[in-house]
């Protein structure tokens, strides 16, 4: 929507004019709609902004907010401020970027914490089914039961540990 605007600014449309001519473009978008609502119904650009992020029905996000305040400020500004919103479309790219390469690390760690959870299962179980000695040893001496109780509590405290960290990994990368 930034470089909408601004290829529109750099044309020599004013910034109203603008706005206008993208809500068909946007239709979906709350936040055009409603600016152009506003101004057609007398409200200066300014008071349009205000009310628009007083409701929390149309402006959901800080990148929504963020728009809104570049939208003023190029108002203010007056002149051609395309360059403006060809910034903030910038940022909103990286950061749309940002978040997708973030996913992207927390589904290979998740993965990785599955497999590492599994892999002593899945090790007792192929060792079962090959019929090694060490699985019957588990089962049937105290010393085994014991082994293997103890196993399966730091396991647990492993899962345990993996989950924290990636909660915590995901609230740091995500706030």
């Amino acid at each position: 929507m930034c470089y909408s605007v601004a290829r529109r600014l750099r044309s020599g449309e004013s910034l109203i004019d603008a706005l206008k001519n993208i809500q068909a473009q946007y239709s979906n978008s709350l936040i055009v709609s409603n600016l152009n609502n506003y101004v057609e119904n007398g409200y200066s650009i300014e008071n349009a902004i205000a009310k628009a992020t007083s409701n929390e029905n149309i402006v959901k996000t800080e990148s929504e907010k963020m728009l809104c305040g570049t939208i003023v400020l190029a108002h203010k500004m007056g002149g051609n401020s395309a360059r403006i919103f060809e910034r903030i479309g910038d940022c909103f790219h990286h950061t749309y970027e940002l978040s997708s390469d973030t996913k992207s690390a927390l589904a290979q760690v998740k993965l990785s914490a599955m497999v590492i959870s599994a892999l002593p299962v899945g090790f007792l179980a192929i060792s079962s089914l090959i019929g090694l000695g060490g699985t019957s040893f588990l089962f049937t001496e105290p010393i085994g039961i014991v082994c293997l109780v103890g196993g399966l509590t730091l396991q647990a405290i492993g899962i345990y540990w993996m989950r924290r960290m990636v909660q915590k990994g995901v609230g740091i990368w995500t706030s």
